[in-house]
């Protein structure tokens, strides 16, 4: 279980690593790794590393996140010499926050997202049976991009209705390349067509606009940062 302590000094002196708790909207980011010519996550935190003068020589993150996919809560790892938190936090973009750092991470256990579908389901019942299919055939492990690492076993849903939006929660150790919006994609289409569609093989997966890394599970002992805390409350993204 993760703690949580604040008060962080101006300076960083890196024996190893660090890690810090990044908040971003990723609606003006092609994703997080570095592109050429692009405008990246991975980008806008290495420019402000520069611009403070901090000394840095890898960064590494623990989810992956496609261009448009948002993060309250992504884990980056830094390798260096020195980093400087506080004034990162001031150079970066209002839509990239620091809201935590820990010298030690244990092991990662889980990740979660959530996809946010604007408006309601029309045939609620139709996405029900849909959902069932999934598990009952395996569709869970089966919905995702090849190409890219394979899911984990064991993912979790849990579905939340508002009077304007559906909210759909992933939880797994390991999701697949676009696995969480192909399934997305495959209620989706329940939905519109009124019945779960016969193959999986037809899906594509739905919009990354919708999709948030809400969490990563780990047991390390997080220090608050208010500043990038507040940067997030005044940022809504949804």
């Amino acid at each position: 279980m993760s703690g949580y302590k604040s008060g962080v000094p101006q300076e960083l002196k890196l024996d190893g690593k660090v890690y810090f708790k990044l908040f971003y909207d990723g609606a003006h980011y092609a994703g997080w790794s570095r592109q050429k010519d692009k405008p990246t996550v991975q980008g806008a935190l290495e420019s402000a590393l520069l611009k403070t003068g901090c000394e840095v020589k890898r960064i590494k993150a623990f989810s992956r996140t496609d261009a448009g996919v948002s993060s309250l809560s992504q884990i980056i790892a830094l390798e260096g010499f020195s980093v400087r938190p506080l004034a990162v936090n001031r150079v970066l973009p209002n839509d990239v926050a620091i809201t935590h750092y820990a010298t030690r991470l244990g092991e990662v256990s889980s990740k979660t997202y959530v996809y946010v579908k604007k408006g309601r389901w029309l045939h609620p019942e139709a996405v029900n049976e849909a959902y069932s299919k999934l598990n009952r055939e395996g569709g869970l492990s089966k919905l995702y991009k090849r190409g890219g690492a394979p899911p984990s076993e064991g993912c979790q849903i849990e579905f939340l209705s508002t009077t304007t939006n559906e909210f759909i929660f992933f939880r797994a150790r390991g999701f697949g390349y676009q696995q969480v919006r192909r399934i997305v994609g495959y209620l989706t289409l329940a939905d519109l067509m009124g019945t779960p569609p016969t193959q999986f093989s037809s899906v594509h997966s739905a919009k990354p606009r919708g999709l948030i890394l809400v969490k990563i599970d780990d047991d390390a002992n997080w220090v608050m940062l208010e500043e990038g805390l507040i940067k997030v409350t005044r940022y809504p993204l949804i």
